[in-house]
Parts: C-alpha cells; sequence; structure tokens
C-alpha cells in the first residue's frame, strides 16, 4: 500500500521511538511515497534518526519542489544578459551607424552607442575590454531610463537597491515553504537573473548597458535583464489575480494515491 503526501505515514509511525512503520521513497517524478509496511532494520531505522532528526512523522513525506526551476531560470537569465550584452556592443563597436542594426524592419533594432572615455585599468578594465575599446554610454538610472538624469547618485541608489533585492530573493529562496509554487518560483528566478544581470552593469560600467530599441512606438531603449524583471513581475501579478490556482492547488497536494501491491 503506498499513500503520497498523506498527513501521517501510520498511527504507529514514530521516529522518536526509533521504530517507524513506513518507509519514503521517491517516484518517478520526485514527489515522496510512504510505504505502509513494516520496517524490519534497525540500523535503516537509525540511519533514518540521524538523518531526519527527532520530527513529527510528517515532516517525512517530502512536498514537491521547484528549486531546480529557480535556479536555472536565475542562470540563465544573467548568463543571456550578459552574453548579449557583450556580443551586441562588440560587433557593433564604437564605428556602428547611428540607425543601428536593424532587426524587424520598421519596428525594431539593436542600438549602441560609445562614449570617447579609454577603458579604466585593473579588474573594472579588464572586463569593460571585453566591450570595446572605449566605454559605452550606460543607463544610470533603473528600468527603460527612469532617474537617468542624477547619473552617477542614480546608479549608487539603484545598485544599493539591486544588491538588497538579490540579497532577499536568494535568502527567500532557501526558506522551506518558497518553491512550492511553480509560477512564484518561476517569477522569483527570472526576477533574480535580471538583477543580477543589471547590477554586474552598475558594477562593473557604472550603469546599465541597453540596446533594444522598438523604434516604431518610441519605447525607451532597454536589455534582456528588462525583459526578465518585466516576465517576472508579471507572473507575481498573474498569480495575485488569480487566487483560483492556489485554492486548486491544495487538494491536489493532499490526495492520496493507492496502488495495489
Amino acid at each position: 500500500m503506498w499513500a503520497t503526501r498523506s498527513p501521517v505515514c501510520t498511527p504507529n509511525c514514530d521516529l522518536r521511538q526509533g521504530l517507524p512503520n513506513c518507509r519514503v521513497l521517491p517516484d518517478r517524478n520526485g514527489v515522496a511515497l510512504a510505504r505502509i509496511a513494516p520496517w524490519r532494520y534497525s540500523e535503516s531505522a537509525k540511519a533514518m534518526m540521524a538523518f531526519f532528526g527527532p520530527l513529527d512523522p510528517r515532516r517525512l513525506i517530502m512536498q514537491r519542489s521547484f528549486r531546480a526551476l529557480f535556479w536555472t531560470l536565475a542562470l540563465l537569465g544573467v548568463s543571456i544578459d550578459l552574453a548579449s550584452k557583450y556580443a551586441v556592443f562588440r560587433q557593433l563597436g564604437p564605428q556602428s551607424p547611428r540607425e543601428g542594426y536593424v532587426i524587424v524592419p520598421g519596428w525594431f533594432k539593436f542600438v549602441t552607442q560609445f562614449s570617447q572615455e579609454p577603458v579604466e585599468s585593473g579588474w573594472r578594465g579588464t572586463l569593460q575590454a571585453w566591450n570595446g575599446p572605449v566605454l559605452p554610454h550606460v543607463n544610470h538610472g533603473a528600468l527603460f531610463g527612469l532617474g537617468h538624469g542624477f547619473q552617477i547618485g542614480a546608479n549608487t541608489f539603484f545598485l544599493l537597491i539591486s544588491l538588497a533585492a538579490a540579497a532577499v530573493i536568494l535568502v527567500w529562496s532557501f526558506r522551506d515553504n518558497t518553491l512550492r509554487d511553480r509560477v512564484f518560483t518561476a517569477a522569483l528566478g527570472l526576477i533574480l537573473g535580471g538583477t543580477l544581470g543589471n547590477l554586474f552593469d552598475r558594477v562593473v560600467f557604472h550603469g546599465v548597458r541597453d540596446f533594444m530599441y522598438f523604434h516604431k512606438i518610441e519605447w525607451p531603449v532597454f536589455n534582456f535583464a528588462d525583459c526578465c524583471l518585466v516576465a517576472g513581475a508579471g507572473l507575481l501579478l498573474l498569480q495575485a489575480l488569480c487566487p483560483c490556482r492556489q485554492q486548486n492547488q491544495q487538494p491536489e497536494e493532499s490526495r492520496e494515491l493507492v496502488h495495489a501491491e
């Protein structure tokens, strides 16, 4: 007899006595299954007690976690963002035409602008040189150029905001019940990836490199990290506006699957 995510294993399952009557095994989907059967091996029981400690048996029934999805989206987001920035700025270069590189005629193109300032010395200079021989024009403000006019002060302010946001998300991601929801986890992963991508630019280039431009509607120039931030915020909004998802998830997590052996 098997049970999935049952409130308790069996009425007689008590790890504190060292004689559990249930056994936890993962199925193919990574969901814990509790096998309701006597456990005859005391050494295995001791090993289980040493791993879980004197906890309530309900803690043995592991819930599904989307931590892998979180880290995949975060790492993909920051990697694609940085790779696209370096590739586009280096390919177009300081001598690129002002009209940029057209992707969708009449609608969308890549634009880059460079200053006449040489790259700095030290470790920053090494990372800046990958971008080109001179420093690019950067956005000192926030998403879509918000606060750009304040330049250095704005960059420092938003750098600290980015550090705080990344730290909060990282700490939050290691909590037990944070990454149980797929949509919420995807939102956090996208936001973290976008935050880290722009944070890198603020530390290395003293501002954010933007190059994507919807010139048909005169939309502010942006980058892939901004896309991740907007997508993550959109998923959070979707989850907030659709409480029916959370209501449907509760019975799904508490239902029992019984298979005859």
